[in-house]
């Protein structure tokens, strides 16, 4: 609570820095009235030509808030039209129209360093611009994501999860991608990082969240290559190094990276649960190391074949190894007779991941497109474990391999219809079929899933104003697990499922908007959990999947407003089936206790969301509030907790010039009762310097300062209480170095990953 006081005393004293100032708004056409899509805009002091502030076109409309009063130039800078400068006179709030005069030859490039605003709401969604920003000096896309509202990195690096919302779907320029694509894109390329809490039906029915990425559009024929290097000091020593190489002849663009990561990875977990039925009391403390060896490649090759039209193909490989040992000492009373175990574990690991996919646009008439794209996606995770348990001066030992398997494919159509400026449909169908294969010391375990996939979305507007999308998607799902042993044990499901859609977005006066969504989703299990996979912890306890996981489907209502740049959402959303993904399972037939994923019931989950930015000078504070109430309930559950809880993120950045810049980042949660399952409060901070020299940027970070990031829950279950205790490694010094050679002005490179990447892993 202490922590949830700094930060609400941090917000209220800098609010004292505000004050009242005037607005400048407008539109921006061509010569034809035809609204200009993107541009800059730079608001400059006619006293004496410094750029004062910088903003951005988007469909046609722009907006500064807090100019001070005074006279101004206003200059525009879009591509494929004359520069445009006109004089400002600001004494009260303006609204303006422009027109700008198309020419032949391109704009050169325009470079912009004044500062921008970092985070921004649109409609619901959360809006982070990266480019020549603070965060675009983080070593990688991975420690970028972690410093950003409502995104949480798992320990390990491998998943992404966003407050109140669960597991995205990750896209770049609109493009669906792993997330082992993240290693391998340069934060230097990333223009914008979009949250899109209300994903419409042309992304995939396990949408609940989209993470949008967005490259910058730097078109000259040039070479650039980028080298970077992070040292980061944690318990022991990692160091990540990599090179990217992207090259434009004309029509075609070739684009190369490598990476080599050596990663010294130190955990910590306590866990204890007891069984009262049986009188058993069981506490174990496990510590491991790992030295993870980690190459990336991509390669891509993208052609032109006219303004509209493009052919690309891309490729991404990531091979790992990763010998891993960790030590376990348990206490295991049964009965009241105290055994104590010493288990230790060496074990072997390899992991080996690529996915190659093949994109086709073609454009007729200048309004409507169509989209094909083709992908293959193989992955492949290998274990030997060799474990030693001793007891009473007696010891054992087991022996057993595994291997993990995913072999998908994916072939998708879009076709898109504008029937006027204002009015466009779209759909769209999919295929998609997954084999994954698990053996566990000979037990083999197979698992099938075929989906296809029609949508359908129209978007218009009603009354000059009132902007609308309606849509739905509809998806044949099957399903089929076997052993091979025993082929007549099979699991078989086929399902037809309905995904209907609307937004509604109603502008009221300038920057004042109401929004309102409506959604219905799925959430299907990672292939991984759906296998007999198994962790070894003690003789008494173990990590596997579960065979008969269901699909979780979500009913969700939001409503958002918007007003002079600080936002307000409010969401529910009713889940059947939600997935908990470690849950503490006793199973009294084979006296086992396993730690799994578990169907429940039903959840109900109530959002409110507040969003503040406040500046002054060199001095930006992004800061986010989520009031939070979330419930699990089942048949055979206990409530014993039922408590609302706060997640509350800041953000404080300060400019100091154009080359320097500090970065103060905390965020955190309160205590969080969710019936069954209750979370202590926790609390990190981060802090950042950048400074960049000609054609090398430096970057200094200390993450987690006050070493506090610890997640702990307890579990209230009908035959078996649980507490886990997750020790992290975060708390690091970093020294990161990139090196610039060369720059492609801009880059016209495209390419979608159509899979259904997010259940790989």
């Amino acid at each position: 609570m202490k922590h949830f006081t700094f930060i609400l005393l941090l917000i209220l004293s800098s609010s004292l820095f505000s004050q009242t100032n005037f607005s400048i708004s407008g539109t921006v056409y061509d010569t034809n009235s035809t609204i200009v899509d993107n541009g800059d805009l730079l608001l400059i002091s006619k006293n004496n030509g410094k750029i004062l502030t910088y903003t951005f076109i988007e469909n046609g409309k722009f907006y500064f808030d807090a100019i001070k009063q005074g006279t101004y130039i206003l200059k525009i800078h879009a591509i494929s039209y004359e520069e445009f400068s006109q004089e400002i006179i600001l004494n009260n709030n303006i609204d303006l129209q422009f027109s700008l005069t198309p020419k032949h030859n391109l704009l050169n490039e325009v470079e912009i360093t004044t500062r921008k605003r970092l985070i921004q709401n649109k409609k619901g969604n959360i809006l982070i611009n990266v480019e020549n920003s603070i965060f675009s000096a983080e070593p990688t896309t991975t420690n970028l994501l972690a410093k950003l509202p409502k995104l949480q990195v798992n320990e390990t690096q491998e998943t992404l999860e966003i407050i109140g919302k669960g597991t995205p779907l990750i896209y770049i320029d609109n493009q669906q991608v792993p997330f082992q694509m993240l290693n391998t894109l340069q934060v230097d390329d990333i223009k914008t990082i979009e949250i899109i809490n209300n994903p419409s039906v042309k992304y995939e029915a396990n949408a609940n969240a989209v993470l949008l990425i967005t490259l910058k559009k730097n078109t000259s024929n040039e070479l650039k290559i980028l080298l970077r290097e992070t040292t980061a000091f944690k318990r022991f020593f990692n160091n990540y190094i990599s090179s990217y190489v992207s090259f434009k002849k004309n029509k075609n663009e070739i684009k190369l990276s490598i990476a080599y990561n050596a990663m010294n990875v130190w955990e910590r977990n306590n866990t204890s649960y007891a069984i009262p039925s049986e009188n058993i009391v069981s506490n174990h403390v496990i510590t491991s190391v790992t030295n993870r060896k980690q190459a990336v490649f991509n390669g891509g090759f993208y052609h032109q074949i006219n303004d509209k039209d493009y052919f690309s193909i891309n490729s991404n490989t990531q091979a790992q190894k990763e010998p891993f040992s960790f030590n376990t000492i348990t206490n295991y009373s049964e009965d009241n007779m105290l055994d104590t175990i010493d288990t230790s574990t060496n074990d072997l690991g390899s992991r080996y991941f690529t996915t190659t996919s093949l994109n086709y646009q073609k454009q007729f008439k200048n309004t409507d497109i169509l989209f094909f794209g083709a992908q293959h996606v193989f992955y492949v995770k290998k274990i030997t474990n060799n474990i030693t348990n001793t007891s009473n001066d007696q010891t054992f030992d087991v022996t057993r391999t595994q291997n993990f398997s995913i072999d998908s494919y994916i072939a998708k159509i879009n076709y898109e219809k504008k029937f006027s400026e204002n009015s466009t449909l779209e759909s769209g169908i999919s295929f998609l079929k997954t084999k994954t294969g698990n053996d566990n010391n000979s037990i083999i375990y197979n698992f099938i899933e075929e989906n296809k996939a029609f949508y359908l979305q129209l978007s218009s507007k009603l009354f000059k104003k009132l902007n609308y999308s309606l849509g739905f998607r509809v998806e044949g799902n099957t399903t089929l697990g076997y052993f091979t042993d025993r082929k007549d044990d099979r699991s078989y499901r086929k399902n037809t499922f309905l995904f209907p859609k609307f937004n509604i977005h109603i502008p009221f006066k300038k920057e004042q908007s109401l929004t309102l969504n409506y959604s219905k989703n799925i959430a299907r299990p990672a292939f991984s959990s759906l296998s007999n996979t198994a962790a070894y912890v003690n003789p008494y306890i173990e990590f596997t999947g579960n065979l008969n996981l269901k699909n979780a489907v979500t009913d969700e209502l939001s409503l958002h407003y918007s007003f002079n740049k600080k936002a307000i959402t409010l969401e529910y959303s009713y889940t059947k089936n939600s997935i908990k993904p470690f849950t503490f399972n006793y199973n009294p037939s084979n006296q086992t206790t396993t730690i799994l994923p578990l169907n429940f019931t039903e959840r109900t989950n109530i959002r409110l969301e507040a969003n503040i930015p406040i500046s002054y000078g060199l001095w930006s504070s992004e800061n986010s509030l989520n009031f939070l109430y979330s419930r699990f309930v089942d048949h055979h559950s206990i409530e014993t907790n039922l408590k609302p809880y706060l997640y509350y993120y800041s953000n404080q950045t300060f400019s100091i010039n154009n080359i320097t810049s500090f970065n103060l980042n905390l965020w955190g949660t309160t205590l969080k009762g969710e019936g069954p399952f209750s979370t202590l409060p926790v609390f990190t901070m981060n802090a950042s310097f950048q400074k960049k020299f000609k054609n090398i940027d430096l970057t200094l970070s200390y993450n987690d300062i006050f070493n506090t990031l610890e997640f702990s829950e307890n579990h209230m279950l009908p035959n078996i209480n649980g507490n886990t205790l997750f020790f992290t490694d975060v708390n690091a010094f970093s020294l990161a170095l990139k090196y610039n050679f060369g720059k492609i002005r801009k880059s016209n490179y495209k390419n979608k990953t159509v899979s259904n990447t997010r259940r790989i892993r």
